[in-house]
């Protein structure tokens, strides 16, 4: 199942609404919760990010280490996008 992007709405000082900068990806864990994480602003990177997090979290499940294409993927995260792993 791949992770639904959405782009939330917010309240700004003045008082009006505007959408936010970044797109959010919602993902399920093994246990049913729904976890929303900041993605990017591009919808194309956020999908692509929820499904690598997906992976990470059923690699998690089994107990398996993230090998391959997806540790080179977590080795090249931005900082501020580095706690992903710590999601599960």
């Amino acid at each position: 199942m791949n992770p639904a992007t959405f782009q939330p709405t917010c309240v700004d000082r003045p008082g009006e609404k505007r959408e936010a900068e970044k797109l959010y990806a919602e993902l399920r864990a093994a246990d049913g919760r729904a976890l929303r994480r900041s993605g990017f602003p591009g919808e194309r990177l956020t999908e692509s990010m929820g499904r690598n997090v997906q992976r990470l979290m059923a690699g998690r499940a089994n107990h398996e280490l993230p090998r391959g294409e997806l540790a080179l993927w977590m080795r090249n995260l931005p900082h501020r996008t580095a706690k992903i792993p710590r999601i599960f």
